[in-house]
């Protein structure tokens, strides 16, 4: 049976899942430099007793550069003998119209995340708002019509990125660089302080963008949650959303069919 590939390169992290037939058979994840990522899925075959030779197609949704995308390109040729196809930002896609004038000019994660999005409110028939949260490097959040028409979105730093920031521009704030916020509350030690003033700061940012959109729409959206530090923000947030960690990867049926 052949085996399909999909690639979701983020920033920081790397995502894979491996289907045969139309189950998936392995999902992996790294943070190891893009250049070894071919070598880590042609090890997650191996290890489910797959054969490289039985793949027959590899997508990718990737943000990084253009020469990263050729050497990533050239690698997976060499370990599966196949030409990868990487998914674009287009001006429509899943039933979804892209609000951005050059569409090309939008995050591929973003584009993907949202047409897989779109197939799950099709799925539950459900034509209503939704909006997307990916909460990685950078925390984004795009927004849908009912009518399937993208209203736009917000692209902040993500949880580490605000830390790295603080930390580096301060000489006398020191915090671990391990969340480990379980409430939104002043915190009783710098560390502490640091950590839930970073997570009050996103949660809040998605509580009132998600309502401000709910009042244009006139219907409450519903809200998925994706990315590395979805599950942190998921339970800090009141705000009812669905987490869906392989959303990137799930819109590459949609953006290459």
């Amino acid at each position: 049976m052949t085996v399909d590939i999909d690639i979701d390169i983020g920033n920081t992290r790397s995502k894979w899942s491996i289907a045969s037939g139309s189950n998936n058979v392995v999902v992996g994840v790294t943070a190891k430099p893009i250049a070894v990522v071919a070598s880590e899925i042609a090890a997650n075959l191996a290890e489910h007793g797959m054969d490289a030779a039985a793949v027959s197609r590899i997508r990718v949704a990737c943000v990084r550069s253009q020469q990263e995308k050729d050497a990533l390109a050239s690698a997976l040729h060499g370990a599966f003998a196949v030409a990868a196809e990487f998914a674009q930002t287009t001006a429509e896609a899943g039933g979804v119209i892209n609000s951005y004038p050059q569409p090309h000019t939008m995050g591929v994660d973003r584009w993907s995340a949202i047409a897989a999005a779109a197939r799950l409110m099709r799925a539950h028939a459900e034509p209503r708002p939704f909006c997307i949260v990916d909460a990685g490097s950078a925390v984004t959040l795009d927004f849908v019509s009912a009518a399937g028409v993208h209203c736009g979105g917000y692209i902040t730093p993500g949880y580490y990125l605000q830390l790295k920031a603080l930390l580096a521009g301060t000489q006398k704030v020191m915090a671990g660089e391990q969340a480990s916020v379980e409430l939104i509350a002043p915190g009783s030690n710098t560390s502490d302080a640091v950590h839930v003033g970073i997570a009050a700061s996103i949660v809040a940012h998605i509580e009132r963008s998600v309502a401000q959109f709910q009042m244009a729409q006139g219907s409450p959206p519903r809200v998925f949650i994706t990315g590395g530090d979805a599950e942190l923000l998921q339970g800090l947030s009141s705000l009812p959303m669905l987490y869906r960690p392989h959303l990137v990867l799930s819109g590459l049926a949609q953006l290459l069919p």
